[in-house]
């Protein structure tokens, strides 16, 4: 019954049980921070941890994506996500239109760091906005998957999906 506290729920990809039949491993696509406490994984702790070892956490986009939705409810002092927040729609808007245009300056530019920037700057801000408009980053994710499964690229009548 994951998610009774968190009220983020699971769907469950796969089932699958070891050789002795004692465990069970469960595949999910998480809807949301699995924990409680908003960490993404209730196996966030280490107690032993190795160099050679790599970091299994979530992407980096679901990381962000939490703080800024931690920020929404949890002000901190002198935060710049805060202040968007405080500023609202109009705000975080203008900030996502200013975003975009600089990635087309910095794009016809030629210049491949700025462009780095310049779109991290635009995903920030356009979460800050799903996160404003209590939109979750999985949502997004789903219309992708959606689009993503449609093979082929209509020039013709509009559609509601569109078709990559």
């Amino acid at each position: 019954n994951k998610g009774e506290t968190s009220r983020n729920n699971q769907n469950v990809i796969s089932i699958k049980t070891d050789s002795d039949e004692d465990t069970l491993l469960i595949y999910v696509e998480p809807l949301g921070p699995a924990c409680h406490t908003g960490e993404y994984t209730c196996f966030y702790k280490n107690i032993l941890e190795h160099k050679d070892i790599k970091d299994f956490s979530t992407s980096i986009y679901t990381q962000v994506m939490n703080e800024i939705i931690d920020r929404k409810t949890n002000t901190v002092e002198n935060s710049y996500t805060n202040y968007l927040f405080d500023n609202g729609i109009d705000k975080i808007g203008k900030k996502v239109i200013e975003e975009a245009g600089e990635i087309v300056i910095a794009a016809k530019n030629k210049n491949s760091q700025e462009i780095i920037n310049e779109c991290s700057d635009l995903l920030y801000h356009t979460f800050v906005l799903l996160a404003d408009q209590n939109i979750q980053l999985e949502e997004i994710e789903e219309e992708l998957k959606k689009r993503f499964a449609k093979k082929g690229n209509s020039k013709g009548e509009r559609q509601e999906i569109v078709n990559w």
